[in-house]
């Protein structure tokens, strides 16, 4: 029964470093997009921008959370994959929320974007942190 809690605290802790990393730059975006009006129509410009931007987040965190909260070596490839989705749906959901109130959205508000950012950041992690497992 423990070590089902601390399996479960370990991806709630990399979830929620993700999300709330996450959540900070979209309010970044969304206070700089009232800057600059102008919005890049190259999707593809946006999607590698999301993904660096991602990986930089990715390796900052790990100033300050050296580790991966998870300890066994194949749930931290299950992590790979799975907090990047948990955090892609979670953008995708503050997107439509934002879109029931009026408020105009950014890229980050979607699936897709949510995800690049989320699994660039968690990618990072893995590839420098994962040596520590």
């Amino acid at each position: 029964m423990e070590i089902i809690l601390e399996l479960i605290l370990s991806f709630i802790g990399e979830l929620l470093l993700q999300i709330t990393v996450e959540m900070l730059a979209e309010l970044g975006f969304q206070t700089s997009r009232n800057k600059f009006k102008h919005r890049a129509s190259n999707p593809y410009l946006a999607f590698t921008g999301y993904c660096i931007i991602g990986g930089l987040v990715g390796w900052i965190s790990l100033l300050a959370f050296p580790h991966l909260f998870i300890d066994n070596e194949t749930l931290v490839y299950v992590n790979l994959i799975a907090t990047p989705v948990v955090a892609g749906l979670i953008m995708s959901f503050i997107g439509r929320m934002r879109a029931k109130k009026g408020s105009e959205l950014i890229r980050l508000d979607s699936f897709l974007y949510g995800f690049a950012f989320a699994f660039c950041m968690a990618l990072v992690r893995f590839y420098f942190a994962s040596a520590n497992v």
